[in-house]
């Protein structure tokens, strides 16, 4: 039957309840799934009088023209460039039009039947939150839920391949939360043995046999390619900038979960490599507190601090929340929060934000208003969360980066696999990639390692040995302009025999550039441990982009916000180690299903790694 004739019939079948005079109108699916993530199974039909509280994102207006607003003030051609906008120009654009929000609300409390004291509008009229039963959620999207039971003990519920809205209601909606999104965190692992946060791409800390004592002078530079330091990834990329004008831009690292930093550790380690910060802290700032687990915060800080000296103006983002919307909330408390205008700007942030537990009190409005770089090393399949969750969390940063906010996540350490070596098909050939970097207004951070015995002076490779440097292609966002000559290149000519169907030759491309992620000497409960991951790299891009940004703001001109325009144009190609040995197979029986690097652009390190000194030279030569 032809779309047409569709349409027809639902715009026929559509009626007014005799009862409350509204809109009825058949139910259409709204999304749809064709299996579960690996590593979860269906256990059984959720309790139909557990309380699960649903938020509807409402679509925005205007979203299909991010892209080019993003160009006319990133694309350094621009004579726009560097002109971000206010967080009112970016509301007032992608604000929910009237009809959006009362269509929605309409249908909740007419024909649905909820009693409107359940439903509330969050401040920004992006979502609408309802408090329903699993039965009635049941009857209000047209689905069933399940109890999931993952392979390490998690529980999770979640609805099953698909759910409904009415037809006039479903153009109003991005997405529905929770339905069939698998963001929950399995959570019987524990660091002490194979640290790893399952959330996505961390690193995995191996304590040696013995304490490690500072690298002598004379070994210094020469054991680099067995334990990375700050001395080390200041030779390697030529960074040599000092802050000159802290005071006027930050960069902050989140911490997801329970994850916080040691001072203790924090301290330990500038004593080893950077004595004259002993007692330098970054600013906390967060939704609820975290508690244990030292590994990643530890390396974030550690270096990202280190690199950037005792000026820094650094954020700790501790984001934690294990209410109904675990993920989804620590993601969107996050990308609202890092907005200056959060606590005040049109009344403050939505009423279902303050009601998980010690919100207020642990520090939930003392977010800065100086956010322009920051830093991300948690991550989940994109699979995991279905096309349009992936591009709404794409819209928001995307939002960020029109505000002039650089957003940065590490690519994973599974290759072109998820967590734990996890691929689709029956064959387990699919590529998986990892949300967030699947989105083009994030720039994604691959990594490499130097070679055995070789020197900083050396090309480096990518991490193939002990962890494969993730990569890939969206199966949800398309490839953005921006990448286009780079990454038809690598396709066209390096692919090699990677198979026709395993991954989407038109999907949005990362990493976009890497770093080195190998034996980072990082101090852990008073003693140094070798930890290494793409976690590491991203943080140190985030300190490399600080340092642009300083450079920037003491010339004069805008931080760099949204970087991809610049970093893949030509002005910025001479400030490029080009890597071109390693892989990031991990698919397939026998797990040689993937990507090779490549000259030029490839999906396992990106663009190379930087020379940041000419990195700072090609951007102040922009507007």
């Amino acid at each position: 039957m032809h779309a047409r004739s569709v349409l027809l019939l639902a715009i026929a079948a559509a009626v007014l309840s005799p009862s409350t005079g509204t809109l009825i109108s058949p139910q259409v699916v709204h999304e749809r799934r064709d299996s579960i993530p690996r590593g979860w199974s269906l256990q059984r039909r959720a309790d139909p009088d557990l309380i699960l509280p649903h938020l509807f994102a409402l679509a925005q207006p205007n979203v299909d023209n991010l892209e080019a607003f993003l160009l006319d003030v990133s694309d350094p051609s621009s004579p726009n460039y560097g002109k971000h906008w206010t967080q009112a120009k970016v509301s007032q654009t992608f604000r929910p039009t009237a009809e959006t929000v009362d269509t929605v609300h309409a249908w909740l409390t007419g024909s649905a039947g909820i009693d409107s004291s359940r439903v509330r509008l969050t401040k920004n009229d992006a979502y609408i939150e309802v408090n329903v039963t699993i039965a009635e959620a049941e009857a209000l999207l047209g689905t069933q839920y399940f109890v999931y039971q993952h392979e390490h003990g998690s529980i999770h519920v979640a609805c099953g391949d698909r759910y409904h809205l009415p037809a006039h209601v479903s153009k109003h909606v991005d997405t529905v939360w929770p339905t069939f999104h698998f963001d929950a965190m399995p959570r019987s692992r524990r660091r002490n043995t194979r640290p790893e946060t399952l959330a996505g791409s961390t690193p995995i800390a191996r304590p040696f046999n013995q304490t490690l004592s500072p690298l002598t002078e004379s070994d210094g530079l020469s054991s680099c390619w067995m334990t990375t330091t700050l001395d080390c990834l200041r030779a390697l990329y030529n960074f040599t900038y000092e802050l000159t004008v802290p005071e006027k831009h930050s960069m902050g690292i989140v911490e997801f979960g329970t994850e916080t930093l040691s001072y203790t550790d924090l301290d330990a380690f500038f004593q080893a490599y950077a004595p004259s910060m002993v007692g330098t802290r970054p600013t906390w700032v967060g939704l609820d507190g975290g508690t244990d687990l030292l590994i990643e915060p530890n390396l974030d800080f550690q270096y990202a601090m280190g690199l950037l000296g005792g000026n820094v103006n650094m954020l700790q983002y501790q984001v934690t929340n294990d209410g109904p919307y675990w993920a989804y909330l620590n993601i969107d408390y996050l990308m609202d929060a890092i907005d200056g205008d959060y606590c005040t700007f049109e009344g403050g942030d939505p009423p279902f934000l303050s009601t998980g537990p010690g919100n207020r009190t642990n520090g939930a409005m003392r977010w800065s208003p100086a956010r322009h770089v920051v830093s991300v090393s948690y991550l989940q399949a994109e699979f995991a969360f279905g096309d349009f969750y992936a591009t709404r969390m794409c819209t928001e940063f995307g939002k960020l980066a029109l505000m002039g906010t650089t957003v940065i996540f590490s690519s994973g350490d599974n290759g072109v696999a998820s967590l734990g070596g996890s691929c689709g098909g029956d064959n387990n050939t699919d590529f998986y990639p990892q949300i967030a970097n699947t989105c083009p207004y994030v720039l994604s951070v691959g990594a490499t390692q130097i070679i055995k015995n070789h020197q900083v002076t050396d090309p480096e490779e990518a991490t193939s040995a002990v962890f494969k440097s993730g990569g890939g292609f969206s199966n949800y966002i398309p490839r953005p302009s921006f990448q286009d000559a780079a990454v038809q290149n690598f396709i066209e000519n390096y692919a090699g025999d990677v198979p026709d169907g395993v991954y989407n030759k038109s999907g949005r491309a990362y990493p976009d550039v890497s770093a080195n992620g190998y034996n980072y000497r990082v101090y852990i409960n008073g003693e140094p441990n070798a930890v290494f991951g793409t976690s590491a790299s991203a943080p140190v891009w985030g300190a490399f982009l600080t340092a642009v940004n300083d450079a920037r703001i003491a010339a004069g001109k805008s931080p760099v916000g949204w970087v991809h325009p610049a970093l893949y144009s030509d002005a910025f190609a001479g400030v490029w180690h080009d890597v071109t040995l390693g892989d990031n197979k991990a698919c397939g029986v026998d797990r040689t299903l993937g990507f090779t690097a490549a000259p030029g652009w490839d999906p396992i390190t990106g663009l190379g790694t930087p020379d940041v000194g000419k990195l700072i030279e090609a951007w102040l030569a922009l507007p």
